[in-house]
């Protein structure tokens, strides 16, 4: 019997004690849903301007009733009457999970785009709150800008015209023709202005247009649109001799096609994405000499779409443009370089000349020139379609 009672009786106090322990569970817990994010409090929240280039100190406090994990900074940029991130959050080193601390952030200005930055604080339940510091100016950005240009087209002119009005040179710094600035221009607008500043062509490559009348000698071994520096238009390879009559001034330019590695290493897409008109762009393209550390006039003068193209050529052909290429180039005045980047937005389509099952394209009528679109007796056909078939780009270059 007493056994049985002593049994009894620890079961008893077993059963106070665990019951006991709930309550105190019970007491303790803790409903952190009703518990505030971090309140932030800077000693000020903007200043008139900050210098490029020099570091800024942002003070305040952070207050969390559970302890304040981390402390984060981004910077922003103006978007109308919003902010938008330039680059990535930086945290600011925390000892310990304070409830209360105190923090001098240093900010590097580092871009001439700044216009604030956001403190992040997150307590240890990682509930968040924020606040903006504003930047009303950056000085002292370094001199530089970009043309950006989001819609040019280019068409190829005919091979020996008479009135030439395909739109297939460009020019970054532009050409007033009659009182309009023009960074797409025509043979005979070039002729007429007499100006400098083209930079390249889209042409059709051929024939060999010094040779009158064409002779089966005339065709050129590769064939097709190709993008090419205005200087080497009398090149063997390229075929518009004709052209040097129209062009008494011709400046010169080095290109090159960008392969996709290279792209994605420079950043070429983040590039054209936020491009404009300031020296964080300029900047961008000083890039690309490094990129590309040997220019050569007369060598690197060409980019085709199709290598190997034409019907009667023995070498594989290869197709290297496609919609979303890169090509850069240097632009050359006296001892002045700028640096440039065209993206192909469109291409120039030319599925129709292409023989049947391949890559090479079309066409043996050497006996005549193509002069002019529509003419009576004439065939065009293979490579002739091509003239005035438009390639679409957009394209920055440093100022």
């Amino acid at each position: 019997m007493k056994m049985k009672f002593r049994k009894i009786y620890a079961v008893a106090l077993i059963l106070a004690a665990m019951t006991g322990m709930t309550a105190c569970e019970e007491e303790e817990k803790v409903d952190y849903t009703a518990i505030a994010a971090p309140d932030i409090q800077l000693v000020t929240d903007e200043i008139a301007s900050a210098e490029f280039g020099t570091t800024i100190q942002i003070e305040g406090t952070v207050k969390s009733e559970i302890g304040v994990r981390d402390i984060a900074y981004v910077l922003k940029k103006r978007n109308g009457a919003e902010y938008e991130n330039i680059g990535v959050e930086k945290y600011y080193p925390l000892e310990s999970l304070d409830k209360e601390v105190s923090f001098s952030i240093p900010v590097y200005i580092e871009d001439d785009e700044i216009a604030a930055v956001e403190v992040i604080a997150t307590d240890v339940v990682t509930k968040s709150n924020q606040t903006l510091f504003v930047i009303n100016s950056i000085t002292g950005i370094p001199t530089g800008g970009a043309y950006v240009f989001n819609n040019i087209e280019m068409a190829p002119e005919f091979e020996r015209p008479e009135n030439p009005q395909q739109p297939y040179l460009f020019s970054t710094v532009g050409v007033n023709v009659d009182g309009t600035v023009k960074h797409v221009l025509t043979l005979a607008e070039a002729k007429a202005t007499n100006s400098r500043g083209i930079d390249f062509a889209f042409i059709n490559m051929w024939k060999n247009t010094q040779n009158d009348p064409p002779g089966a000698s005339s065709r050129l071994g590769n064939r097709g649109f190709a993008f090419v520096d205005v200087s080497q238009l009398g090149r063997g390879p390229i075929g518009r001799q004709c052209d040097l009559d129209w062009l008494p001034v011709r400046d010169t330019t080095c290109m090159f096609l960008v392969t996709d590695n290279i792209a994605a290493t420079a950043k070429f897409d983040e590039l054209f994405a936020n491009a404009g008109d300031n020296w964080k762009t300029y900047k961008a393209l000083n890039q690309i000499p490094e990129l590309y550390p040997t220019w050569k006039v007369g060598t690197n003068y060409n980019v085709m779409q199709r290598t190997g193209g034409s019907a009667d050529n023995t070498t594989a052909c290869k197709q290297n443009l496609k919609k979303g290429s890169y090509i850069v180039f240097r632009r050359q005045n006296n001892t002045d370089y700028k640096y440039g980047v065209m993206r192909i937005e469109e291409l120039a389509n030319d599925a129709d000349a292409l023989a049947e099952d391949s890559c090479k394209i079309l066409g043996d009528d050497f006996t005549q020139w193509y002069s002019a679109p529509n003419q009576d007796g004439r065939t065009y056909d293979g490579v002739g379609k091509l003239y005035g078939r438009k390639v679409k780009l957009k394209i920055i270059v440093q100022k």
